[in-house]
């Protein structure tokens, strides 16, 4: 919903009521009246109203924790769901999974650029401690939606002592260069200058500062006068 997807003012996140005053009246115009649709916007415009009792009663009446225990098609709705269920512990991950893991595969087959589908099964991988699965989940998310959360989390899955690992770490910095995360593992590379894996980790904080490494003035500038001084205590 537009009132709370509101991504480019990070800093200013919060509701904003006259989205939600478009999105109710929208609503009221397109889905009919009793539809699921319908039942199914009205519960997650009022979710954060219920009591963990009142959420969970919802969920049996529009069938999903009861009935045909049907998960909507909605990867966001999906989402939010499991997100209220786990931080209330409403239920444990493995029971979400054994009930809901094939419908959500069937989903992202359906929208395979839907990451968010793919972001719902990892988490479940990893509560219930299912590598093999999180790997082949993490793989898809690095290689073809682009994701740099699901190479970070692939290459903390590899064991850093296999032939494979540089491998694989080489190839996720050269796909994401400004990664907190990756840099951080590349600072444990004893075949690499260990002062240039600094500096690398030290810029990828700095990741949105405009030509951080070219730029004049920039973290290009503070990096040679941080070797400088490195290389000046060495001696």
């Amino acid at each position: 919903m537009l009132d709370s997807n509101w991504e480019l003012d990070w800093w200013n996140y919060k509701a904003k009521d006259e989205f939600l005053k478009f999105d109710l009246e929208l609503a009221n115009k397109t889905l009919e009246k009793g539809s699921l649709g319908e039942r199914y916007f009205k519960f997650c415009s009022s979710a954060k109203k219920f009591s963990n009792d009142d959420y969970i009663t919802e969920l049996k009446s529009l069938n999903i924790l009861e009935g045909s225990r049907r998960l909507p098609e909605s990867s966001a709705l999906i989402y939010k769901i499991l997100q209220r269920l786990m931080t209330s512990k409403l239920i444990q991950p493995a029971e979400f999974l054994d009930t809901f893991e094939l419908q959500i595969q069937i989903y992202a087959e359906q929208y395979p650029f839907d990451q968010k589908y793919y972001e719902v099964l990892a988490f479940l991988y990893v509560e219930t401690g299912n590598r093999e699965n999180l790997k082949e989940i993490d793989l898809y998310g690095w290689e073809e939606l682009k994701s740099e959360i699901f190479a970070s989390s692939y290459i903390a899955g590899l064991d850093p002592k296999s032939e494979s690992y540089q491998t694989f770490l080489n190839k996720a910095l050269a796909d994401f260069p400004h990664s907190v995360t990756l840099n951080k593992f590349k600072l444990t590379d004893s075949s690499e200058d260990p002062l240039n894996s600094m500096a690398r980790f030290v810029a990828s904080q700095f990741a949105n500062v405009k030509n951080n490494w070219s730029g004049p003035y920039r973290l290009n500038d503070y990096m040679a006068s941080l070797k400088h001084e490195y290389n000046k205590l060495k001696n």
